[in-house]
């Protein structure tokens, strides 16, 4: 298997798994949506896909499963395509916006790279773990 099909099933998988756990804690649909966060030189809508989105919008999110290098390396490239999303995320007009992160040592990684650098409206959300279904009514 590439690497590239690896990334892209890791990919997939992380945000099937916030999907799952979204659904649960909301107790509504997540879908992957095209949202407005700016506006083009030629006064259209510059749209952004998000990794999931509530019904109504309110609830913005992205997901990514970036890993430390194996090396040990400064994950330079994977670092800023989170930021990326953090600056996705601070454009969009939502209630709630979270960055979903998958492994917790990129997660620690971003986390202090990212100190004060990110809106605080962005809740940084780690999600490594099988979870159990909340119950309906906590």
């Amino acid at each position: 298997m590439s690497a590239l099909s690896s990334n892209y099933e890791r990919g997939k998988n992380a945000e099937t798994k916030a999907k799952e756990w979204l659904e649960s804690k909301y107790n509504e649909n997540f879908v992957k949506r095209n949202l407005p966060v700016g506006t083009k030189s030629d006064g259209t809508s510059a749209q952004h896909s998000f990794d999931l989105v509530s019904k109504d919008n309110q609830i913005v999110v992205e997901v990514k499963s970036h890993r430390l290098t194996k090396s040990g390396n400064n994950p330079s490239g994977k670092i800023s395509d989170t930021y990326h999303a953090s600056a996705m995320l601070e454009k969009v007009n939502a209630q709630k916006k979270l960055l979903i992160l998958t492994d917790s040592d990129f997660f620690e990684l971003f986390k202090r790279y990212s100190d004060g650098k990110i809106s605080s409206k962005i809740e940084l959300v780690l999600l490594n773990r099988p979870f159990a279904r909340a119950p309906a009514n906590p």
